[in-house]
């Protein structure tokens, strides 16, 4: 008997909705990116509906000349934080971009907001193509499409590194001895690469899942983004089973259908 396939359900959430001219509804509210009880109420929606997941994406940079539509919005994770403590089953995924960002930041608050929530962070990994956004971070000219990969390539293997520099039996918090962690049990990167180089370890411990859930869209044929061994995902929708790596950081989750679940 061939194994019953699941169909797994991701909210995309947009402000007062997908269309540039929503917010005008008469039922709908101008001012919903910046209203967070609007927020949790379609995050309550979505979990009481069986959804997976929501998602929100993102951009750093204005969103057109703001003239006819709502052109900006609350920063995701700090968003996907507050809707942590108002949702108890649903993923929680945000679009972040590598190319202006840093692996160490951006891997901290990623391994809190998956602590916060109680291991349901997600990450949308994209890269940046915009000239109004590259003018936001004093670049003249825009990284090529090429050197864009290379960078996320290398940024979610520092992430990973990161995350891995606590072992899930790291911390010991032996009140009788006064020894909270074993040093023995975090390690040091020491990544030295083409655009990072990061000491580490991180200031923050290993996360729920072991890595927060990643997707992202399918790399060019110029670049690549899934290291040998590592399952792509490039779909928002689904949660592996075996997240959490075991206690040695170099473990990783193998592939196959077994480790894909629903969230809700």
């Amino acid at each position: 008997m061939s194994e019953r396939r699941r169909l797994h359900l991701n909210a995309f959430l947009m402000e007062a909705g997908h269309h540039e001219a929503a917010w005008r509804l008469p039922e709908s509210n101008p001012r919903a990116d910046f209203d967070l009880q609007h927020w949790i109420r379609l995050a309550q929606l979505a979990e009481s509906a069986k959804f997976d997941s929501l998602f929100l994406a993102d951009g750093p940079a204005l969103i057109g000349t703001g003239e006819f539509r709502p052109p900006g919005q609350l920063e995701p994770l700090t968003l996907l934080t507050a809707l942590s403590q108002a949702t108890s089953r649903i993923g929680l995924i945000a679009t972040v971009s590598s190319t202006y960002n840093e692996p160490y930041n951006l891997a901290r608050r990623l391994a809190s907001v998956d602590h916060v929530s109680g291991g349901r962070a997600g990450w949308n990994i994209v890269t940046s193509a915009g000239a109004d956004e590259a003018a936001n971070f004093g670049l003249v000219n825009r990284p090529d499409h090429a050197e864009r990969y290379a960078r996320a390539d290398e940024f979610l293997h520092v992430a990973k590194a990161l995350w891995d520099s606590w072992e899930s039996e790291a911390v010991v918090a032996d009140k009788s001895t006064g020894r909270y962690a074993d040093p023995a049990r975090l390690h040091r990167p020491d990544h030295r690469g083409t655009y990072f180089s990061v000491a580490g370890p991180l200031n923050v411990e290993r996360p729920p899942q072991g890595y927060p859930l990643s997707s992202r869209p399918a790399p060019p044929r110029t670049a690549r983004i899934s290291r040998p061994g590592t399952p792509r995902r490039s779909s928002p929708l689904i949660r592996r089973t075996s997240a959490r790596p075991p206690s040695t950081p170099t473990s990783r989750p193998g592939p196959g259908p077994q480790g894909v679940t629903r969230t809700a």
